[in-house]
This record gives structure tokens, sequence and C-alpha cells, in this order.
């Protein structure tokens, strides 16, 4: 469900919505390239105002809870 996840640190990060449909729709295509407009695609709700900073504000609060380092 992608709720939380526990990181190689044992520290265990909580998930919001959009952070855990963005991580599910990830899984669901893993090792193919997804365009912006896609992950906007898969997070905007019908009535939503879209935004390309939306999928940067999610995939940069993602990568922080991850400790994953975006230059490496």
């Amino acid at each position: 469900e992608f709720l939380s996840a526990l990181r190689d640190d044992g520290l265990e990060v909580r998930f919001t919505r959009s952070e855990s449909r963005l991580l599910a729709y990830m899984v669901r295509n893993a090792g193919r390239i997804l365009s912006r407009n896609q992950l906007l695609d898969e997070l905007s709700e019908p009535v939503s105002d879209k935004s390309d900073r939306n999928i940067d504000f999610t995939i940069n609060r993602l990568r922080r809870k991850l400790n994953d380092d975006p230059k490496s």
C-alpha cells in the first residue's frame, strides 16, 4: 500500500497520499521512462489544478524521506 517504509538506517518514514500514489505508479511501471505528464496525470484529481511543480515537490519529498541523493 506504500503507506510507510523502513530505511536502511532503521528509520520508518510515512508517505502522504500523493507520495503513495506516485510510488505505486512507478512500481507498476518499473523499467519504463515516465514523462512528467504521465506522473502528473497519475497524481491529479479530476478537478484539481495541474502543475509541473506538483511533481517536483512530491519527488523531492520522496527523495528526502528515502535518503536518495539525486546527484548520485
